[in-house]
């Protein structure tokens, strides 16, 4: 599986939910103060670090 990379999320001062669904990422690093709902796929997750995401309230994973 090739490495995925989504840039700019930091710079999304007003996003409030986050859907992954459609990546089969196998680690993701947040770092947005703003996401409070984040939807992903498990399938392949390895690892997760969601420290820069101070709002979060909700991980859906499917």
């Amino acid at each position: 599986m090739a490495k995925q990379n989504i840039n700019g999320l930091s710079n999304a001062t007003h996003l409030k939910k986050l859907n992954l669904l459609w990546h089969n990422l196998k680690e993701i690093n947040i770092h947005n103060e703003t996401i409070e709902v984040l939807q992903m796929c498990q399938k392949h997750l390895e690892s997760t670090d969601t420290n820069g995401a101070l709002n979060l309230k909700n991980i859906l994973l499917l």
